[in-house]
């Protein structure tokens, strides 16, 4: 059974390494979201990851590692 064009438009996407999902914040405490892509090439210029919980902290540290080792 084929899908029609338009069910296949209507399926939403999420690119984790382009979309702004990752809180980061800057030096003047102001925080910005980010994708991977740009928070692994500017991460010096930010403080730090942000986000109420410690354990999503965690693991997006984790995750970032994870990525920098395998492309390393």
């Amino acid at each position: 059974m084929a899908k029609s064009l338009e069910a296949v438009q209507a399926v939403p996407s999420f690119n984790l390494w382009t979309e702004a999902w990752i809180a980061l914040e800057r030096p003047d405490g102001m925080v910005e979201r980010c994708g991977i892509a740009h928070t692994l090439l500017h991460a010096h210029e930010y403080l730090a990851i942000y986000d109420p919980s410690p354990l999503v902290m965690v693991g997006i540290h984790r995750l970032l590692v994870a990525v920098l080792q395998a492309a390393l």
